[in-house]
């Protein structure tokens, strides 16, 4: 049985990509410096050798959300893509939307495990009903 560990960070999303790959900020075309990217790829993989049944969950939203061109996730990697960005008002298929659905595809390809997670509270207003009411069934 597999278990999840997150580790939550914006840039979290490099430290587990496959190693061998090009880290250079020009070929990733991801925000962060390609020696961060070297440094901390191994970490999905030392993770393994010592928990081999543990799955590290990291996010992917805002200046990460964009899979990168040459680096890929790790088999024991979830990549969880944020709809944060969103109209909230319309399905995640909308046009209105677009720019995310292009971002799961792209992300489906190269990512073994990936989840979405679609924003359904509004956390500016917790209290007050969020504008999802009829994007919530399309959504699932």
């Amino acid at each position: 049985m597999k278990r999840i560990r997150v580790i939550l960070a914006m840039t979290a999303i490099m430290a587990m990509m496959s190693t061998g790959c090009g880290r250079q900020n020009g070929q990733t075309e991801t925000p962060l410096p390609a020696q961060a990217a070297s440094a901390q790829a191994v970490t999905a993989e030392d993770i393994e050798k010592e928990f081999p049944n543990v799955w590290v969950d990291t996010l992917a939203y805002q200046y990460t959300r964009k899979p990168p061109k040459t680096i890929k996730p790790r088999h024991n990697v979830i990549v969880r893509l944020c709809t944060i960005e969103c109209s909230f008002l319309k399905p995640l298929t909308d046009e209105s939307n677009k720019a995310l659905k292009d971002d799961i595809e792209g992300w489906a390809k190269i990512a073994p495990h990936l989840f979405i997670w679609d924003y359904t509270t509004d956390f500016w207003h917790y209290l007050q009903p969020h504008p999802n009411m009829r994007a919530l069934a399309p959504n699932i």
